[in-house]
């Protein structure tokens, strides 16, 4: 029942920020992977330094690592929608 913007930036700019040690299932984890501060890649936080994305258009989602040298140095932040 939760209605999210369609896009990665617009979904940034809504919602409630979360501090990394603060999140929970759920919450959106979103990265600049296009270069710059601006949000163009979103995943769904499992725990435990885990989320879930897509990460290319055809792929299938799989899990990965917040701490993984790729999305480490391009993470920027995290929201809840609850």
């Amino acid at each position: 029942g939760l209605e999210l913007p369609r896009t990665s930036a617009d979904q940034w700019r809504s919602g409630r920020p979360v501090d990394r040690d603060e999140m929970s299932r759920g919450d959106l984890v979103f990265f600049a992977t296009r270069g710059g501060r601006n949000a163009s890649h979103v995943g769904i936080y499992l725990g435990e330094d885990l989320f879930l994305h897509a990460p290319g258009r055809g792929s299938t989602i799989q899990a990965a690592s917040l701490s993984s040298d790729y999305f480490k140095a391009r993470y920027i932040g995290a929201r809840s929608y609850l």
